[in-house]
């Protein structure tokens, strides 16, 4: 999703280009959004929620994000029930799930079904700046016991398994893990 601070300098550097104060340089911009998608990285909506939302309080997929799900959902939802004998047949689906915490509960038990080489891979945080090692170290320290979802979605570390599948959480690009490198990081001598 793009941000506050990246939609402004699309606008500003439409208003240079243009040579014109007007809002994105006078050109008419059109925006699709997906309103429940991750939030941008490190930045804020570029809208703000208020009730002329109509169109979507009516879609069936921001019910069941907000647990208001109408009987029409239910149904809809019904229609797509998969048995757990066809899940085979449909590998490649993506799992919809409400919370971080399902999420995470399926990625541990995919992960762990897996026969596969695997590996775990943790973050490597550091403090730039003049503060006082004693600082950065309590700030590296406190680093350690954020949520991801206080981190941007980073996580302080991933597990690897070959052959499983991952997902960008910045830009939903997917892919599957072919091979895993082990290498010595220079500045921590820690295997990847």
């Amino acid at each position: 999703m793009v941000g506050f601070t990246m939609f402004q300098h699309l606008g500003a550097r439409l208003q240079q280009i243009m040579r014109t104060k007007k809002p994105f340089g006078g050109i008419s911009v059109i925006v699709l959004d997906d309103f429940n998608q991750l939030r941008p990285v490190g930045d804020k909506y570029i809208f703000q929620f208020n009730n002329s939302y109509n169109a979507l309080v009516d879609n069936p997929l921001y019910n069941i994000a907000k647990g208001t799900m109408t009987l029409e959902d239910i149904n809809l939802l019904k229609s797509r029930i998969v048995s757990t004998e066809s899940l085979e047949m449909i590998e490649d689906a993506i799992m919809v799930f409400r919370s971080n915490a399902e999420v995470d509960a399926y990625n541990t038990k995919i992960l762990a079904s897996l026969n596969t080489e695997g590996a775990t891979a943790n973050a490597y945080d550091f403090c730039v700046g003049d503060e006082l090692a004693s600082i950065k170290e309590k700030v590296l320290s406190n680093v350690k016991n954020l949520k991801t979802t206080e981190t941007y979605g980073l996580p302080l570390k991933i597990d690897l398994k070959v052959g499983a599948k991952y997902m960008m959480t910045v830009n939903g690009a997917c892919g599957k893990l072919v091979m895993i490198d082990y290498e010595k990081l220079q500045k921590t001598n820690e295997t990847v």
